[in-house]
C-alpha cells in the first residue's frame, strides 16, 4: 500500500504494522471493527451475535452473521497469524449451528440487540425479526428474496466459514482448498494494518480476500459443485458396480445348478452378463436395469439370420412358452428377441424371485432356439 503526496507527485510505500505492536487485540479492536461495519468481508452481512455462548461445549465463536441468502455465516478472527486450528475450531462451529432453526436465530439475534440497545428506553426496543426483514429488502429477484418471503433461514448444509486473520499459515490455507473441492463455503479474508509515516494515530486497514479469489469466487465455486456432482456421481457408480456384481453372482448361482451355459462366466459389475449359443455373432444376454429384468437372444450384423429366426416365431414362443417381443432394431446393427419383467437392481429384497425368474426364461430361451440354430445355422454362417 502507498500514500500519495500530489504535490510532489511522490508515493510513499506503507509497510503493514502487526496489530500487536500497534496495541491493538482481537476481541477488543478487529472484533468489533467487523460487528461494526461487516462489510469490510467484502459482502452484504448482518452480524446477529458475538461470543455466542449457546453450544454446551462452552465454545464461543468471534462472531455469527447471515449473509443475503440467508446463510448462516461462521466469523472468526484470528489477529497476526492464523494459527494452525482455525479451520477446525470453524469447522466445529458450523456444525453446531447447523441445526439452528429460524426462531432460534430470531431469539439469538433479539438477544445481541438487546444487550446493543440496553441503555434504550423499552418502547424503543429493537425487534429481530423486523431488522431481518429489512436486511433483505430492497434485493433483486433471486434466493435472497425467497428467503424474505418463505422465512427460510440457516438451510441444511448451507452454513458458511469466513475466517479473519493477518497471516495465513500454509497449513490452513492447504486445508480450505482442499474443503472447497467438498463444497465447503469458506473464504479467507487477509487483514493488514498500516501506518501513516507523519501520524502514527492513524491506521490505515486493508482487507484482501484471498481465498477464493474474489474475481473468480463464482468460477471456483461452480467448479467445487460440479467436483461434488462428479464424486457423488462416482461414488453412486462404484456402489452399483459392487451391487450388481453380488445380483450377477446370485444369478449365476442359481443358473448353474440347472444349466451349462453360463457355466465359464463369471460375475461383472456391467448391467449385463452375455455367453455365447455356439453360432458366431449370436448371444444370450441378461439385463438388470433399474426397473425391469431381461433374458434376450442378440443375432449381430445378420439381419437376414433374424428374419429366418422370424419365421419359427410360433414354434419357438410355443416351446419358450411365453409371448417374446421380435426387435430389428432399425439403425443398429444388431437385431434382438427379447422376454422382460418388472424388477430392477435395487430391490434387493426382490433379488432371490427375480433371479429364480431369469434363470427359469433363460433355460427356456436356449431350449427352444437350440433345434431353430441348428436349421438356421448354415444360412446365418454363410450370409455373414
Amino acid at each position: 500500500m502507498y500514500e500519495v503526496d500530489l504535490q510532489s507527485k511522490k508515493i510513499n510505500r506503507l509497510n503493514p504494522s502487526a496489530f500487536s505492536e500497534l496495541g491493538l487485540k482481537e476481541r477488543v479492536d478487529l472484533q468489533e471493527w467487523i460487528d461494526q461495519d461487516p462489510s469490510v468481508l467484502g459482502e452484504d452481512l448482518l452480524i446477529i451475535q458475538k461470543e455466542f455462548t449457546g453450544f454446551e461445549t462452552r465454545e464461543r465463536p468471534d462472531l455469527l452473521g447471515l449473509d443475503k441468502r440467508g446463510n448462516l455465516v461462521v466469523i472468526e478472527n484470528k489477529l497476526d497469524d492464523s494459527g494452525k486450528d482455525v479451520v477446525w475450531q470453524a469447522l466445529k462451529y458450523a456444525s453446531y449451528c447447523s441445526n439452528m432453526t429460524t426462531e432460534e436465530i430470531h431469539d439469538i439475534y433479539q438477544q445481541y440487540l438487546d444487550q446493543k440497545n440496553s441503555d434504550g428506553a423499552p418502547e424503543s426496543r429493537l425487534s429481530a425479526k423486523d431488522k431481518i426483514s429489512e436486511f433483505f429488502d430492497g434485493n433483486s429477484v433471486d434466493d435472497s428474496e425467497a428467503v424474505c418471503e418463505k422465512g427460510i433461514l440457516n438451510s441444511r448444509g448451507t452454513q458458511r466459514i469466513i475466517l479473519v486473520a493477518a497471516n495465513f499459515r500454509p497449513e490452513v490455507t492447504s486445508t480450505v482448498l482442499w474443503l472447497q473441492n467438498y463444497g465447503l463455503q469458506i473464504k479467507c479474508i487477509k487483514v493488514n494494518a498500516f501506518v501513516l509515516a507523519d501520524n502514527d494515530q492513524k491506521i490505515l486497514l486493508k482487507a484482501d480476500q484471498i481465498i477464493p479469489i474474489q474475481e473468480a469466487e463464482e468460477f471456483m465455486i461452480g467448479m467445487a459443485k460440479k467436483a461434488v456432482e462428479e464424486k457423488i456421481a462416482t461414488d453412486a457408480s462404484k456402489q452399483l458396480d459392487s451391487t450388481r456384481f453380488a445380483f450377477w453372482k446370485k444369478l449365476l448361482e442359481q443358473l448353474n445348478s440347472q444349466s451349462t451355459l453360463y457355466k465359464n462366466i463369471s460375475p461383472s459389475n456391467n448391467h449385463w452378463l452375455s455367453a455365447g449359443s455356439g453360432v458366431a455373432g449370436i448371444i444370450y444376454n441378461f439385463n438388470i436395469l433399474k426397473d425391469l429384468c431381461r433374458v434376450a437372444l442378440y443375432i449381430n450384423d445378420n439381419k437376414e439370420g433374424f428374419d429366418e429366426l422370424f419365421k419359427l416365431k410360433d414354434k419357438i414362443e410355443a416351446k419358450f412358452g411365453d409371448t417374446l417381443e421380435w426387435q430389428p432394431l432399425e439403425g443398429k446393427k444388431a437385431c434382438r428377441i427379447k422376454f422382460e419383467f418388472p424388477g430392477g437392481i435395487l430391490n434387493e429384497e426382490g433379488w432371490d424371485d427375480m433371479a429364480k425368474k431369469m434363470a427359469e426364461k433363460m433355460i427356456k430361451l436356449e431350449q427352444a432356439m437350440k433345434e431353430p440354430l441348428e436349421d438356421v445355422k448354415w444360412f446365418i454362417k454363410n450370409s455373414q
